[in-house]
């Protein structure tokens, strides 16, 4: 009489171990692919939402600044190294003409813009406003004046400019006078 346990088929140590060792490097790769994916996720979900900031100062900005437009006052639009003002017909918080405050802070080596805004025409150009919104931190922001074909840093004028230069984190938007 044979010996049945002699006759079954099994695996080896062996081939146990080459097996579970090529899964192991299946599930490695599978494992940093989906890392990887994630962080490209997460990294294409910055830029993305560092683009609609951008674009959003930008839309803001090209609407308030060119709409009804009043000019009965000395002084309608002031730009100096940190801040933008003017008044414009077409306000985020209140209705009417108001003064609009774009300031730029220092924050943590970054540049916060703020809006502020009065609710009328108070000929204050330059002083906070009333209402605050915090419109994002950027690497780099900067507004510049193109009247004439000269470039000013600095503006204070009864007239808007023909051009408005909006650098922000090295894109470069400019809003045309219509």
């Amino acid at each position: 009489m044979k010996n049945k346990i002699s006759e079954e088929k099994a695996f080896t140590l062996l081939e146990l171990i080459v097996v579970i060792t090529l899964l192991s490097v299946l599930f490695a790769l599978i494992g940093f692919t989906f890392i990887k994916n994630i962080e490209g996720s997460i990294y294409t979900s910055e830029k993305i939402y560092s683009a609609v900031k951008e674009i959003s100062v930008y839309n803001q900005l090209e609407k308030q600044i060119f709409s009804k437009k009043t000019t009965n006052k000395n002084i309608s639009i002031l730009l100096s190294e940190n801040r933008l003002s003017f008044y414009t017909g077409y306000p985020i918080f209140y209705t009417g003409f108001v003064r609009a405050e774009y300031v730029i802070q220092e924050e943590d080596n970054k540049k916060v813009l703020i809006y502020e805004e009065f609710p009328y025409i108070d000929g204050q150009l330059g002083t906070e406003g009333l209402k605050k919104v915090n419109l994002g931190k950027f690497d780099n922001l900067s507004i510049e004046v193109i009247k004439d074909r000269k470039v000013y840093k600095s503006y204070k004028n009864k007239d808007f400019p023909d051009l408005i230069k909006i650098e922000i984190d090295n894109n470069i938007y400019y809003i045309k006078a219509k």
